[in-house]
């Protein structure tokens, strides 16, 4: 069993003025992840993020960018977080099937909002009259929490 572990913490402060008065902030942001190999033909992992202040990371990358802070939101609380899991399987040197699932939740202005995603995807490549060959074929099924609205998307070349 071969593998791999990762974590990561950062902490933004940052301030704005702006006419009615100053913008002052704070973002955590947390990451990990996590990758097993456990035989030479599969392949899997975790992500996970994490975000206290997902309307600070708005306005910090609109500071960042040389941009005015027009008005600010006290007392307003925000965050994020996802988590994706991954999976490989190669059966052969010419077949490769994966697959993803993302969980996505996101709170601000006291609402919460939440996602779901799974894809499944199938790559095909062989050498064929002194060249190579190949394609592939991803569907992916998406999912929106509150409404329970979905989408299903296909792609192939």
């Amino acid at each position: 069993m071969h593998g791999s572990f990762s974590a990561n913490f950062n902490r933004s402060d940052f301030t704005s003025d702006f006419s009615d008065g100053r913008y002052t902030g704070t973002v955590d942001t947390f990451s990990s992840s996590v990758n097993f190999h456990p035989e030479a033909q599969i392949d899997t992992g975790r992500d996970f993020n994490y975000t206290d202040n997902l309307l600070g990371t708005l306005y910090q990358n609109i500071i960042s960018a040389g941009g005015i802070l027009q008005q600010s939101t006290p007392g307003q609380s925000s965050n994020s977080w996802d988590c994706e899991w991954v999976g490989e399987l190669q059966p052969d040197k010419t077949l490769d099937l994966l697959w993803t699932f993302e969980h996505r939740d996101q709170s601000y202005f006291g609402s919460a909002y939440g996602s779901n995603a799974l894809t499944g995807s199938v790559n095909y490549w062989n050498r064929l009259l002194g060249g190579s060959f190949s394609t592939a074929l991803s569907v992916t099924r998406t999912t929106e929490d509150t409404s329970n609205l979905s989408t299903v998307g296909l792609l192939s070349w």
